[in-house]
């Protein structure tokens, strides 16, 4: 009984008011995304994803840093933009104020990914399942916005934590995760 009441008391402070199933509001026209000086590029010899990808970050911020150590491990290049941590006027043009945000273009447009989990788990399926394409993957990762008992609205990222394979089974072995 006491797990129920504690249940509905946890219902009462997290009461969503936006739910939202599909990924296109990850999609931006190639007209909202203002041009910035790319404060660093970071090259590679091989691309395995052959997509053009861009990070806004803080260089002090560990979930950017999260964000950059994955993307140099797996041998992506990328551009960097250092986001002005007071007046962040790098990131005017989205709705996500928070950073890390890697833009990933594709033929019509970018693709937003936010959250540094749920960039590396996007990218990883991308490199697991090279015939996936953004948009099929965006919509693995729908969020969810609510209010907190302050009154303020937070947004969190569902499935964040997973990776989004296809139809193929995944070898979950310990040696496969090392």
């Amino acid at each position: 009984m006491g797990a129920y009441v504690t249940y509905q008391e946890y219902l009462k402070i997290r009461k969503p008011i936006m739910n939202t199933p599909t990924g296109c509001e990850f999609f931006l026209d190639k007209g909202a995304v203002p041009e910035h000086q790319i404060s660093r590029v970071v090259s590679c010899d091989a691309d395995p994803l052959g997509i053009q990808l861009t990070l806004y970050q803080y260089q002090s911020c560990p979930f950017c840093c999260k964000v950059r150590a994955f993307l140099d491990y797996y041998g992506l290049p990328y551009n960097v933009i250092e986001v002005n941590p007071v007046f962040r006027q790098q990131m005017t043009w989205s709705k996500w104020k928070k950073v890390p945000v890697l833009l990933a273009s594709s033929d019509n447009g970018f693709y937003q990914l936010n959250d540094s989990s749920m960039i590396i788990s996007s990218i990883m399926s991308l490199l697991h399942d090279k015939k996936k394409d953004l948009h099929e993957l965006t919509k693995c990762f729908p969020y969810v916005s609510y209010m907190k008992e302050d009154g303020k609205e937070v947004t969190e990222i569902l499935n964040k934590y997973n990776l989004m394979f296809q139809d193929a089974p995944v070898d979950r072995t310990k040696d496969y995760l090392m």
